[in-house]
């Protein structure tokens, strides 16, 4: 039996704009056939897995869906690659977001099903809500019966999976967070059943220590562990298994004229090397970068330049540690 805390399981969203449905920072159109030279070289010439990170966005009644989905057409960065003669081992990991004010549930439900159907063949991973603790763009906690969405979602989601035949994983994430109360955790176990939490592979957290709040004196080490720790307090605070996985489904540090390239190839090596050594003390057993290419290189603000490749995508430092490290620690 394979040991899943023996190597890192990685990914990344292979996009340029963040959080483009909210509006934060759209960017250049994306370039498929440079996006996918990237991934490949990021796999190495083993290739080692590399799961692609897209969203979906849930518009209730919305006939056409997918239309909004970032990055469009995500489906070409996972494929069989037919000229090549080569299976890529890419696989989507498929963030189906909430966004509905009316808080139509059963038309959620429907959504998610619908979409891992027309996503079966290219599933690795199916996540559930994006940030539903994060009350302000993007996150989905500003929408109401978020909890709701996660619990009934999660257990749609398994049962699709479930009547299809696939293995994918299933689960949520939601967003560190650094107030002492976060009352979406106790609206969740409020709802929470136990065919939801039997229905759940892993729950994903969102990492970005020293880019929405300093680091202060503490290492960067420190506040990784910090992170992972707190948050499988809380994860056992609301009775989900001490031995579900812990994926680090979004971490990254963006750059700017203050914030240089080779300190982003630092905090990004020192993540990761962290994860590795105390990956069996919490159970992490996935890591995805945000992200691959910058929305705008030239544009300062904080959302713009979190890529591994500027706009133009020609390399940072750190798109070339993120290939040595997947190959250190990669499944």
């Amino acid at each position: 039996m394979i040991d899943p805390f023996s190597k890192i399981v990685f990914g990344i969203y292979p996009g340029g704009p963040a959080g483009s449905n909210s509006g934060l920072a759209a960017g250049k159109p994306d370039d498929p056939a440079k996006i996918n030279e990237a991934l490949d070289h990021l796999q190495g010439n083993d290739r080692r897995q590399l799961l692609v990170r897209a969203y979906m966005p849930f518009v209730a009644h919305d006939r056409k869906l997918g239309v909004k989905a970032t990055p469009s057409s995500a489906k070409q960065y996972s494929d069989y690659d037919v000229s090549r003669q080569k299976i890529s081992q890419r696989k989507l990991d498929l963030v189906l977001t909430f966004g509905d004010m009316q808080g139509d549930i059963e038309a959620w439900s429907q959504f998610v099903r619908k979409a891992i159907r027309l996503n079966a063949d290219q599933l690795g991973k199916v996540q559930v809500t994006e940030e539903p603790n994060l009350v302000y763009p993007p996150g989905d906690g500003r929408f109401p019966q978020i909890a709701e969405a996660v619990v009934e979602g999660v257990i749609a989601a398994r049962e699709q999976v479930q009547q299809l035949g696939l293995d994918v994983l299933v689960g949520f994430n939601a967003v560190q967070a650094y107030e002492s109360v976060d009352p979406f955790w106790e609206r969740l176990d409020a709802c929470a059943s136990d065919r939801f939490r039997q229905s759940l592979d892993y729950v994903g957290v969102d990492l970005f220590p020293d880019v929405f709040k300093p680091l202060g004196d503490v290492t960067m080490e420190e506040a990784v562990l910090y992170g992972l720790s707190s948050f499988r307090h809380q994860l056992e605070a609301i009775k989900l298994a001490a031995s579900i996985p812990i994926h680090v489904t979004e971490h990254g540090w963006p750059t700017s004229l203050e914030r240089s390239y080779d300190h982003q190839a630092r905090v990004l090596d020192e993540t990761v090397r962290t994860i590795a050594k105390y990956q069996r003390e919490f159970l992490v057993s996935h890591y995805e970068f945000f992200s691959l290419r910058d929305a705008d290189s030239y544009n300062p603000g904080i959302f713009f330049q979190f890529g591994l490749l500027r706009d133009d995508y020609s390399p940072k430092p750190a798109f070339e540690v993120f290939r040595q490290l997947i190959a250190e620690f990669g499944a």
